[in-house]
C-alpha cells in the first residue's frame, strides 16, 4: 500500500493505543469537527493516549492549543511542536510565550501548539491495532486535522508553517515526507495535505535511524556498540525513518540552529556520550544540507552552531515572511 493509502486505518481505531506501560490509561478525548471561532485548549484533533516517559511523565492525550490571530480571517499558521520536559500548553511568560508564541500573534499569525507522541520515545505504542508501527504520523495527522478545520478556526490552509524543538523535529521528518494526503479517501481529515511552506528547527534531530547516524558520525570502531545498545532499546529500530534520507528537489526551506558547535569529523562513542547526546548531535543539521544540496532543493538549507537556548528562535518569523509568510511591513 502506498503513503498515503492507510492514513485512514491509521487513526480510525479510537481507543486502540498499546498500554503496555500502562493499562489503566483513560479514554482519550474524540476529534470532532470543530465550531466556528474555535480557540482555547485541550482542542482534541486525535483519539490516542499515552503515558509519556519524558521528564514530567503523565498521561497525554492527541489535543493541541489554539490561538487564533488577531488580524481576522485566512491568518497563516505556525504549529508548534514542542520540546521533551513540557507539554503543548505554553504557560504565560515563559521562554515559549516571549520568544515563539507572543511574537507570532503580534505578527498576524495564528498558533497552535500541538501534543503528540514520540516516534521512538514512545514506540511500544501502536498507531492502531491492525498497524504495528511507531507513532511517526503524528505531526502529520494533526496537521491534516487543523486543514480540515481551517474555516473554523480562521487559519489560510496554503500558508502553514513548522516550528520544532527537540523532540518536535518530528516535524522534520513529517515536512520532508512527500504530501501524505490521501484525495480518495472518506475520511476529510485524510484528504488534506501535509506539506509546509517553510520551518525552523532547534536541535532537531534530522535521522532516528541509528546505523545511519553511527555511519555518519561515529568512529568506525565503536559503531557496532552504538548500534546494539539502541537497537536493544528499541526493538522497532528498522522502522525509524530519516529525514536525511527523505530530501528531495520539493523539499520546503529550513532553518536549524544547535546549541552546540559541529566537530565536523567521526568522534568516538565516549565523546558522543560525554559532550552531546544523539538526540541532538550538531552534525545532523549539516548532513541534513548536504542533502539539499545532492537534492538540487530549490529552497534550500540553513544550519547555525552555538546558538544559545534564549535565541534559538531569533529572528524566526523573517524567516518565514522570505518563504510565504506575513511581509515586515504587514507585522507592523
Amino acid at each position: 500500500m502506498h503513503r498515503t493509502g492507510f492514513l485512514v486505518r491509521l487513526f480510525a481505531a479510537g481507543l486502540a493505543v498499546a498500554t503496555l506501560a500502562s493499562p489503566s490509561i483513560s479514554r482519550a478525548c474524540t476529534p470532532e469537527r470543530l465550531p466556528d471561532g474555535a480557540h482555547g485548549t485541550k482542542l482534541c484533533w486525535g483519539d490516542q493516549t499515552w503515558f509519556s516517559k519524558g521528564k514530567h511523565p503523565v498521561v497525554r492525550e492527541q489535543i493541541f492549543d489554539f490561538y487564533p490571530s488577531g488580524r481576522g480571517p485566512m491568518a497563516p499558521l505556525i504549529v508548534y511542536f514542542h520540546p521533551d520536559g513540557t507539554t503543548n500548553h505554553i504557560s504565560p511568560g515563559s521562554g515559549a510565550d516571549i520568544r515563539l508564541l507572543q511574537p507570532a500573534l503580534q505578527a498576524g499569525y495564528a498558533f497552535a501548539s500541538v501534543e503528540f507522541r514520540h516516534p521512538v520515545d514512545d514506540d511500544e505504542y501502536l498507531n492502531a491495532p491492525d498497524d504495528p508501527r511507531v507513532p511517526h504520523w503524528d505531526a502529520a495527522r494533526a496537521t491534516q486535522f487543523i486543514r480540515a478545520n481551517a474555516k473554523a478556526l480562521g487559519i489560510d490552509m496554503r500558508r502553514v508553517f513548522f516550528v520544532g524543538h527537540s523532540r518536535g523535529s518530528l516535524s522534520i521528518w513529517t515536512a520532508l515526507q512527500p504530501d501524505m494526503a490521501d484525495p480518495d479517501s472518506p475520511d476529510p481529515v485524510a484528504r488534506e495535505s501535509t506539506r509546509v511552506l517553510a520551518l525552523v528547527e532547534y536541535q532537531g534531530q534530522t535521522t532516528y535511524r541509528d546505523r545511519e547516524f553511527a555511519k555518519l558520525f561515529i568512529v568506525k570502531r565503536d559503531r557496532a556498540s552504538l548500534e546494539e545498545t539502541y537497537e536493544t532499546d528499541h526493538p522497532k529500530w528498522e522502522q525509524f525513518g530519516s529525514a536525511i534520507d527523505s530530501v528531495d528537489a520539493t523539499s520546503p526551506p529550513i532553518s536549524l540552529r544547535y546549541r552546540d558547535e559541529y566537530p565536523g569529523h567521526a568522534i568516538t562513542l565516549d565523546k558522543l556520550q560525554s559532550k552531546y547526546s544523539q538526540d541532538h548531535y550538531p552534525g545532523q543539521g549539516p548532513k541534513l544540507c548536504e542533502a539539499y544540496e545532492r537534492a538540487q532543493a530549490a529552497a534550500g538549507c540553513v544550519v547555525y552552531m552555538n546558538v544559545p537556548t534564549d535565541h534559538a528562535f531569533d529572528g524566526y518569523l523573517d524567516f518565514f515572511a522570505a518563504h510565504g509568510g506575513l511581509e515586515p511591513a504587514a507585522r507592523r
